[in-house]
């Protein structure tokens, strides 16, 4: 609703009269996606654009752990180096604009979307028996950033994920 209404909230400031418009930062958090297990919390950093991402997924093809890095900082490998890779590192002005992946107990793929297209992350795009997708996104419309991700793992595997967004309103 809030994307169908956002045009009409600036019809008050054509108002010569009325108060300069003032842009705010929203936060929004999407998810927790995953199982009911949650051993090993993790909480991401605040304040500090993403700037590098890698996703682990080990030999049955499921993600086993990822790494953030904010403002060019690891936060630390959340789960396990797997025997297959994959990282993006974001551009000067490059950002995150949306996230899907498979889950059953544990969030078995994930993969992230830049707005310039470019696509990375782990695990098994085919599944071979049923899975459940999830999408993580916020309307293209309001120009989302992912601002951080939290979760928790175990081991090699990711339990849970929560994507915490921020777009300018």
């Amino acid at each position: 609703m809030n994307e169908f209404l956002r045009a009409a909230k600036f019809w008050p400031y054509f108002d010569p009269a009325s108060t300069t418009y003032r842009e705010t930062v929203i936060k929004k958090e999407v998810g927790s996606f995953g199982g009911p297990y949650s051993h090993n919390p993790f909480t991401g950093v605040d304040g500090q654009p993403i700037t590098k991402i890698i996703a682990h997924s080990n030999n049955a093809s499921t993600l086993c752990g990822l790494e953030v890095f904010y403002d060019g900082r690891s936060s630390g490998l959340k789960g396990a180096r797997g025997t297959n890779s994959s990282s993006i590192v974001l551009e000067e002005g490059e950002y995150i604009t949306s996230v899907y992946g498979y889950l059953r107990n544990i969030i078995e793929g994930v993969w992230f979307t830049t707005q310039k297209g470019n696509t990375v992350g782990a695990g098994n795009r085919a599944p071979h028996y049923a899975r459940h997708l999830f999408c993580a996104d916020i309307a293209d419309s309001f120009n989302p950033k992912l601002a951080k991700i939290s979760g928790s793992y175990n081991g090699d595997t990711i339990e849970h994920l929560t994507f915490h967004w921020e777009y300018i309103d």
